[in-house]
């Protein structure tokens, strides 16, 4: 059996390491991806986050003031839960997210400005159960008075799974629009002139949803959020 010289030996060395550090190479480029990936998702919530936080200062003049400021920050803290685990699908939406929503801060932002993001978040969440519309606060997020004639065109009511309309303005007239809202588990009447009898109609529609009707359910007088 013929022998290796030490020049074969050294150039068998030196291929094995290149093709050791080629292996390794080959290995780490996904690693080094996904971290780049990581950290352009974290950097990315946290712009939003504090773009949207930057809001608060943006106060539309017919919004009160502790309502804009409650909606601002359920909806920076949206940002945070619907982008909390890094998922690649939801990148490419991120993206756009942080760029539209850059271009829409430089006009006069309000309600709906915030709805949108909402809308986008639930859009490019991948989770089947989103968090954006787990988490939505309908009330929050829409100007008063909501009454009879208003309820039916609320933002997001069709999807709503907690819906607060206490002191609101409606009435048993409200019931038909109420009972078709079968994603509801949770509603809040109370202060309103909803009566005993509409409520009863309305859970028979809604078994699953628990229904807070109040004692006596007199109407509450002056502005939610004030």
């Amino acid at each position: 059996m013929a022998q290796l010289t030490r020049n074969e030996i050294k150039s068998c060395l030196k291929l094995g390491c290149v093709i050791f550090m080629v292996a390794v190479l080959i290995c780490l480029v996904p690693v080094v991806r996904d971290v780049m990936l990581i950290r352009e998702a974290i950097g990315l919530s946290r712009d939003v986050q504090q773009s949207i936080t930057d809001m608060k200062s943006q106060r539309p003049a017919d919004v009160p003031e502790r309502q804009w400021e409650l909606a601002v920050a359920w909806t920076s803290n949206i940002i945070a839960q619907v982008f909390f685990g890094y998922d690649e699908k939801e990148l490419p939406g991120f993206r756009k997210l942080a760029e539209d929503l850059a271009e829409r801060r430089k006009g006069q932002v309000d309600l709906t400005t915030l709805q949108w993001i909402w809308d986008e978040s639930e859009r490019w969440d991948s989770s089947p159960d989103t968090c954006a519309l787990r988490f939505r606060d309908v009330r929050l997020l829409i100007k008063d008075p909501i009454t009879d004639e208003s309820l039916p065109s609320l933002w997001s009511l069709q999807k709503a799974i907690a819906l607060d309309l206490h002191a609101t303005e409606i009435t048993d007239a409200s019931i038909p629009v109420l009972s078709q809202l079968d994603k509801l588990r949770s509603l809040s009447v109370r202060g309103t002139a909803v009566t005993a009898d509409g409520v009863a109609k309305l859970q028979a529609a809604l078994p699953q949803c628990e229904i807070d009707f109040g004692d006596g359910n007199q109407p509450v007088v002056g502005a939610f959020w004030h």
